[in-house]
């Protein structure tokens, strides 16, 4: 049986400066699509690469339910950079109003949930924001054996692009979901292969009834 990791044992150890920027390189087209707003929340701290780096130009906050991760979160490198405030609360039930953000996003969550779970930490983040982007791993992200796959908890769902537009879809105005290659998994002499590793999920908020 595989084993699951507390979320606070998975994310014990901080990472290098190095690290780091490996995870923002590796999520590139994610972070690419927060140039639509200058508001951004992240849901679940995570290692804190992502929303360090995007505290360069955008007014970040976090909010993450394990006051542990979220520490450790703070400690990372590229968190020390510009500040990012840090909410304790849980992701489907947001103590902000409704358009407080311009995107929410989160990396590495929702494969860890239900359906119904997850399409509620979208219709929760389409409340205060109109945009919700979501990276996951993909049905092809690599595994060394039946068991053992690397940087994972050990409770993911690994579904291909439809699947989780299928699930998303009824609690979205529009919902697209494409693969895209981590490079830190897939590089060859320089060049990032087209490894289909990751999923960027993005969900707009249905139209307003006129």
């Amino acid at each position: 049986m595989r084993r699951i990791r507390a979320w606070s044992e998975f994310y014990a150890t901080p990472p290098t400066y190095a690290d780091a920027l490996m995870q923002v390189a590796s999520h590139a087209p994610l972070l690419e699509r927060m140039r639509e707003g200058d508001r951004v929340l992240e849901v679940g701290a995570g290692t804190g690469s992502l929303s360090g780096f995007l505290s360069g130009r955008s007014r970040v906050a976090v909010v993450e339910p394990d006051l542990q991760v979220g520490r450790i979160a703070l400690t990372n490198p590229l968190m020390q950079t510009h500040h990012v405030a840090l909410v304790r609360a849980d992701g489907m039930r947001l103590p902000f109003r409704a358009d407080t953000f311009d995107v929410v996003y989160s990396q590495g969550l929702f494969e860890h949930f239900e359906d119904e779970a997850v399409r509620d930490f979208v219709a929760e983040g389409l409340r205060v924001a109109p945009l919700v982007l979501a990276s996951v791993p993909s049905k092809w992200y690599p595994h060394l054996g039946r068991l053992i796959r690397p940087a994972l908890r050990g409770d993911e769902r690994l579904l291909s692009n439809i699947e989780w537009r299928e699930m998303i879809e009824p609690v979205a105005g529009s919902c697209d979901a494409t693969y895209y290659s981590d490079v830190k998994l897939a590089t060859l002499a320089g060049r990032t292969l087209s490894w289909p590793t990751h999923i960027l999920v993005t969900a707009r908020r249905p139209p307003k009834p006129p």
